[in-house]
């Protein structure tokens, strides 16, 4: 007499082209590491600024934000770890892009790096390129990596652009530097006003065109070498007028943007004009 067993398999994922897909995200993972210890940075910097007797409200965000730096990848790495392929599951559907638990952790993991990256290095305490400053953009930075990751539908959209990942890192560039200029245009009679409004209005007009390259994938290459030649001519005289003249003299947040929106343009530009038709 036999006795039937039933043995039950558990299926980690799907099996294509000779590999395993568990529906985590590549690299993801290096994504929640490199926050960590950006966190574990962020907290150091800050602490230090404390106990210098450096107390104000940003430096207690600042403490709060690499704090939270560090708990927030450790608890999705435990759940990585331990979860059993509880990061692959589907909350919602928002305009045919599944909602995972692992895109939830890259969403706030995006917006808490962005609020201390805005606060840390904007307001206080890390304004000065410190190592609080470069831990809190670090962290921002590989969250953002982190997101793009986990989300294929827009992640497959702007590969599918010809200038993708310059033109996002030129938006991300335009709209740094029009948020670092937003202290010298609130008084017209103050010093650099002419300089940082000629910033501001080349950051929302490079917003819009960057914005149009990645989404009319029909554009004529003609007019796309067009509009990138011209893109990196305005970055020239942006990244020149606003380090050489002012308001950003030293390196900080405006002086950072605006050499790496003028790379980003000149890459642009050099694509455009090396391409193949």
């Amino acid at each position: 007499m036999t006795d039937s067993i039933n043995v039950k398999v558990q299926n980690p994922g799907t099996i294509e082209d000779g590999k395993c897909h568990t529906g985590l995200a590549p690299g993801f993972p290096n994504r929640l590491i490199a926050t960590f210890v950006c966190g574990v940075w962020t907290t150091a910097a800050a602490t230090l600024l404390i106990d210098n007797n450096q107390r104000s409200s940003y430096h207690s965000y600042a403490v709060a934000v690499g704090v939270g730096g560090i708990v927030l990848p450790l608890l999705a790495l435990l759940q990585l770890k331990f979860g059993k392929g509880s990061m692959d599951k589907e909350i919602t559907t928002i305009k045919e892009e599944a909602i995972t638990v692992q895109k939830i952790w890259a969403i706030l993991l995006v917006l808490w790096w962005g609020f201390g990256a805005f606060f840390g290095t904007f307001k206080a305490p890390f304004v000065a390129t410190t190592n609080g400053y470069f831990a809190l953009w670090a962290g921002f930075v590989f969250s953002l990596m982190g997101l793009a990751d986990v989300m294929e539908g827009v992640a497959s959209k702007m590969k599918g652009a010809k200038v993708g990942s310059p033109a996002r890192g030129l938006i991300f560039a335009a709209v740094v530097l029009l948020i670092a200029l937003i202290p010298y245009v609130e008084n017209s009679n103050g010093a650099f006003f002419g300089e940082s409004v000629f910033g501001m209005v080349s950051s929302a007009v490079t917003i819009v065109v960057a914005l149009g390259l990645i989404f009319l994938d029909n554009l004529e290459h003609k007019i796309a070498q067009a509009v990138s030649a011209v893109l990196a001519l305005l970055w020239l005289a942006t990244a020149g007028i606003l380090t050489f003249r002012g308001p950003f003299l030293l390196t900080g947040n405006g002086f950072f943007a605006s050499y790496a929106g003028l790379f980003m343009a000149f890459q642009i530009c050099s694509q455009a004009f090396l391409e193949k038709q």
